[in-house]
């Protein structure tokens, strides 16, 4: 909401089955950065904002040691219906 150079989506994994199953989505909250990186749960803020920056090649701001679990995501094909979509 502050920089026009973020975006973010919220989708509700129960009406849009096809985009769970691509995003693999077994619970929530799930997030999905750049199409490149997901974590799963809730995060604190600070630990949140590293995982952006990790996500976007620069250093994290603060070693917290430990933080979300955060794995590639495959950008293979998603099935029908989703070309495009990028949820958050």
């Amino acid at each position: 909401m502050v920089s026009p150079r973020v975006t973010a989506e919220i989708i509700e994994a129960s009406e849009y089955p096809e985009l769970s199953q691509a995003y693999e989505v077994m619970a929530v909250p799930r997030t999905v950065i750049n199409d490149a990186l997901i974590f799963d749960g809730a995060v604190p803020e600070n630990l949140f904002l590293d995982a952006i920056l990790q996500s976007i090649g620069q250093p994290a701001l603060a070693d917290q040691g430990g933080g979300p679990v955060i794995e590639e995501v495959d950008t293979g094909d998603q099935g029908p219906g989703v070309e495009g979509a990028s949820p958050l």
